[in-house]
């Protein structure tokens, strides 16, 4: 479960926009640390870690749209085939369900719209949740 680079970069830079950058862990081992700290305790402002948290953010929402909007399995995500690397990664597996849609989709008046894309949406989204986490915590940016 790992996002391409271009979409973690994303991420990380729109976690920064908000002023959160300085609450990411500093290594992965903080942030299981934080994450197991925060399935025990609940959130705080000790454990809160906003890159992470907008990604699981991200995923779980990744894993909602695609069964219920597409009618895919979420589970592809998981899949490590060669042929489909754009699988891997949350936003880039929404983009690839969605321009297959755009290839077979014949519904007359359909809602999707042509060329959409789930970047700024996705990272937009799970950013301002983040930051809204943050506040309801007590923190200040």
């Amino acid at each position: 479960m790992r996002f391409c680079g271009n979409h973690w970069q994303q991420l990380q830079d729109a976690i920064a926009e908000r002023g959160l950058s300085s609450l990411v862990a500093d290594s992965g081992e903080q942030a299981v640390r934080n994450m197991a700290s925060e399935i025990k305790e609940g959130s705080t402002i000790d454990n809160f870690d906003p890159l992470m948290g907008a990604h699981n953010f991200i995923w779980s929402g990744a894993m909602s749209i695609a069964s219920t909007r597409y009618n895919a399995n979420p589970l592809m995500m998981m899949a490590e085939d060669p042929e489909h690397p754009e699988w891997q990664c949350p936003i880039c597996f929404l983009n690839w369900l969605h321009a297959e849609h755009d290839k077979v989709c014949t519904k007359e008046g359909c809602d999707y719209p042509k060329g959409f894309t789930y970047d700024e949406e996705a990272i937009s989204l799970a950013a301002d949740q983040m930051l809204m986490e943050w506040r309801k915590l007590g923190g200040n940016t």
